[in-house]
């Protein structure tokens, strides 16, 4: 599976759990303008960061998406930086759904070791 498509996933997957969660609170959020509406804590604080994630996800989903359909090498700090990340996330909050991450840090780790193998692979050696 395409290690792009899989956050895509989580990330709409975060975004629509972050909707239902916090219905109230976005529909007060933008009932009040947006601007100047979220505060530095509190349930509005948390569904600003519930929501940026989400998005921020799913900007890094459509990145690697199109990396990998460019045929491209994924970058070799997505698999252990998407690992610290999520260990970030679960050592202090256990009961979340960050864990969805790990398998894709994990396939990302793998991917980009085959990647490197097979491009070394095939790379010819110099003659002098």
């Amino acid at each position: 599976m395409h290690i792009g498509t899989m956050l895509v996933g989580i990330a709409v997957l975060h975004l629509l759990v972050g909707g239902v969660l916090y219905a109230r609170v976005l529909q007060a959020i933008a009932s009040e303008g947006v601007l100047a509406t979220v505060v530095d804590f509190g349930d509005r604080a948390a569904a600003f960061w519930f929501v940026i994630t989400g998005l921020t996800l799913l900007l890094l989903g459509v990145c690697i998406r199109d990396v990998e359909a460019r045929g491209l090498q994924i970058p070799a700090p997505l698999a252990p930086g998407l690992a610290l990340l999520t260990l970030a996330m679960v050592l202090p909050m256990p009961a979340t759904g960050a864990w969805c991450l790990l398998p894709v840090a994990w396939l990302a780790y793998r991917r980009h070791r085959v990647d490197v193998r097979t491009r070394s692979a095939s790379v010819p050696a110099h003659v002098s």
